[in-house]
C-alpha cells in the first residue's frame, strides 16, 4: 500500500514538474531544485507539526479521562523520565496511519526525486553526501510507517524540516545576488540555535 502511494505521488511530482517548469523558466535548475526542496520542507512541516499536534491532544485527553474514571495506566512506571513516559504515551495514541502513510509517501517521493534529479544531472560525486542523507530518510520514512517509535520519528522529521527553512530562502537570495542575504544569514543561525 505504501508503495502505491509513493509511486503516485513520485508519478504525481514529476507531472506537476513537467506542467508546470515554464512558471519557473527564469531561474536555472539549481534554484528551481531549491524551489521545490522548499516545497517539500513546507509540506512536511505543515503535516507532521498537525498530526504531532493532534496525536498530543488525544493523548492528553485519554490521559485526563483515565484520571477522571479513576483507572490506573497499567504497565505505565511513573518513576521513569518522563519523556520516556509521554513518548510512549504518545506512540499507544497515534491513530492516523492513513496521513502518517499519506506523509511519508509524500517525503519518499521527494527523496527519490532528488537522488534521480542529482544522477540526472551527473552530480554523483559533488553529492554524496546528499545521496547518503536521502536514503537515511527515506529509512525513517519507513520506520514512521512500520516502528513502534513513530512519535520520535514524526518528531525527528518535523524539527529537521523546521531547521531548514531559512536554508532555502538564504541559498535563493544568493544565487540571484540579493542585498537582504547577510541579514538573512544571521537570521538562520538564530533560527538554527533557537531549534
Amino acid at each position: 500500500m505504501v508503495m502505491l502511494f509513493s509511486c503516485f505521488f513520485f508519478t504525481s511530482f514529476f507531472m506537476w514538474l513537467y506542467c508546470y517548469q515554464n512558471c519557473f523558466n527564469q531561474y536555472n535548475n539549481k534554484i528551481k531544485n531549491n524551489l521545490i526542496s522548499a516545497a517539500h520542507s513546507i509540506f512536511g512541516v505543515v503535516f507532521s507539526g498537525i498530526l504531532l499536534q493532534d496525536i498530543q491532544k488525544v493523548t492528553e485527553n485519554n490521559l485526563y479521562n483515565f484520571a477522571v474514571n479513576g483507572s490506573i495506566l497499567e504497565n505505565y512506571n511513573c518513576s521513569s523520565d518522563y519523556y520516556v513516559n509521554m513518548a510512549s504515551l504518545y506512540n499507544n495514541y497515534i491513530t492516523h496511519d492513513v496521513a502518517i502513510t499519506f506523509l511519508s509517501a509524500f517525503s519518499s517521493a521527494y527523496f527519490l526525486w532528488d537522488i534521480l534529479y542529482i544522477y540526472h544531472f551527473d552530480q554523483l560525486s559533488e553529492k554524496a553526501l546528499y545521496i547518503y542523507h536521502h536514503l537515511t530518510m527515506l529509512f525513517m520514512n519507513y520506520s514512521i510507517i512500520y516502528s513502534n517509535n513513530k512519535y520520535e520519528y514524526l518528531m525527528l522529521f518535523y524539527y529537521g524540516e523546521l531547521s531548514n527553512f531559512f536554508t532555502y530562502i538564504v541559498y535563493h537570495l544568493l544565487k540571484i545576488k540579493h542585498p537582504l542575504v547577510t541579514p538573512l544569514k544571521i537570521i538562520q543561525c538564530v533560527w538554527v540555535f533557537i531549534l
